[in-house]
């Protein structure tokens, strides 16, 4: 029977695929508090449970505190993807059930929606864990919907994002897409910048340790040198990884540039 080590969430070595079999098997931990929440009671359709358990799942958690001390936080927080596509071919969620539950999880402040998504291939909206159901039906809670758009864009009669429409609604609305798709593009040059940062500081280490291990290969005995230079073998392969790891993202972060 083969046996999996379980290898926990780190900044240096990433995430786990979550098809790997100590993720897939892993709880997801709901308090006493939120299960007996009149937010979480008053939610309108089973749907919305399966939907708010499925985002839950695509937490990715960091440990921000230490060993003795853990204080756990979500890594990926407002930048949680769930698509209508998904929804329907992986969990059998039609698109408006899931449209629905959606509606009904923002209302009662379980996500918040931080980059509304559009209508082009690939522009999915970006969803965030939100902890605004502990106030629900006070005067604290901060109400919040999903943007709707009543009409899609096309020539049918009477439709305001077509030829007919007003001026000043359709440029505030290609206004909204366009700042929409720049923040997109920040984002994601943001995140290739980090982990840029991260490789190069990386690849200096590993520099820094190949000298270090070289200087003292002459003056080791053999079987010393015969550790060493397995140490060596490892430090190159894991900068050549490296290497193609930062062309790659290098061309990722010229790409979003050019778009």
């Amino acid at each position: 029977m083969k046996r999996h080590r379980l290898v926990r969430p780190s900044k240096r070595h990433g995430y786990v695929d979550s098809s790997h079999p100590c993720i897939t098997e892993r709880p997801i931990w709901f308090t006493v508090g939120l299960l007996t929440s009149e937010a979480y009671r008053s939610l309108r359709s089973p749907t919305s449970y399966i939907v708010y358990g499925i985002f839950k799942t695509k937490c990715q958690m960091e440990n921000v505190g230490t060993k003795r001390e853990p204080r756990w936080q979500i890594a990926n927080d407002g930048k949680i993807e769930f698509s209508y596509k998904e929804a329907k071919d992986k969990y059998g969620i039609s698109e408006q059930r899931f449209l629905r539950a959606i509606d009904d999880l923002v209302d009662k402040g379980f996500i918040d929606i931080r980059i509304q998504g559009g209508s082009e291939k690939g522009d999915m909206s970006l969803y965030a864990i939100s902890n605004r159901w502990r106030y629900y039906g006070t005067d604290s809670f901060e109400k919040q919907e999903r943007v709707k758009r009543v009409d899609g864009p096309g020539f049918a009669k009477g439709n305001k994002h077509g030829r007919n429409c007003n001026p000043d609604e359709k440029s505030q609305y290609v206004e909204n897409v366009q700042q929409q798709k720049r923040f997109r593009r920040v984002q994601q040059s943001s995140d290739f910048i980090d982990e840029l940062t991260g490789v190069d500081r990386r690849i200096e280490d590993i520099d820094c340790e190949i000298g270090r291990l070289s200087s003292t290969l002459d003056a080791s005995n053999d079987t010393d040198k015969s550790g060493v230079e397995e140490t060596l073998r490892k430090l190159s392969r894991e900068r050549s990884i490296l290497n193609e790891l930062r062309k790659q993202t290098v061309d990722r972060l010229a790409r979003v540039g050019e778009n």
